[in-house]
């Protein structure tokens, strides 16, 4: 599969064009995932294991451990699509990975110093863009960013990262509340 078809494939699945930045990122994971000859469901799985790995971890180590999940979300699904596994089992499976996943994020983020109320805010958002989203719609605060403010935040000034995180969640959400009003 070519770069091209990948992106065409991500955008007939998700119902929109990609951005520059999406196709960039597209790029990376369909790099990584062309090698891999396993099942989706097995990467999904590395993701949720590397994501507990960073709670019990040194922050910098656990703020690599975060990006490396976010790169593990991307690649099993780049690994479904290239052997066309494409399921709803598997895209259950994932979104049940991303809100396990953002669920230790607001650990980490408590652990890293931030307000347990600011952490638990921050999660609360980030499931309500997931859980408002009713077709192709993208957001600000769409997964890789929040997997990225997620590990700016173990690394250094928690609060800011953390403030940051729930101010692009709650546009989030406020964007996909506007999408749902019919005029």
């Amino acid at each position: 599969m070519t770069p091209e078809q990948h992106v065409l494939r991500w955008q007939e699945l998700h119902g929109v064009e990609a951005s520059g930045l999406v196709r960039r990122w597209l790029r990376l994971v369909l790099w990584v995932s062309r090698p891999l000859r396993v099942p989706p469901w097995t990467v999904t799985l590395a993701g949720l294991v590397v994501t507990a790995a960073a709670l019990v971890a040194p922050l910098p180590v656990a703020a690599a451990l975060v990006l490396l999940a976010g790169l593990l979300d991307g690649v099993d699904g780049c690994v479904a699509v290239l052997l066309d596994r494409v399921t709803d089992l598997g895209r259950r499976l994932d979104h049940t990975a991303d809100r396990l996943g953002e669920a230790a994020f607001g650990a980490l983020l408590w652990r890293a110093g931030a307000p347990v109320w600011l952490a638990v805010l921050a999660v609360l958002l980030m499931w309500a863009v997931e859980l408002l989203r009713r077709g192709p719609v993208v957001t600000v605060a769409e997964r890789p960013v929040r997997v990225l403010l997620t590990a700016s935040a173990l690394l250094v000034v928690p609060d800011v990262w953390a403030w940051a995180l729930v101010a692009l969640s709650a546009a989030g959400v406020g964007q996909l509340l506007r999408s749902r009003i019919v005029t």
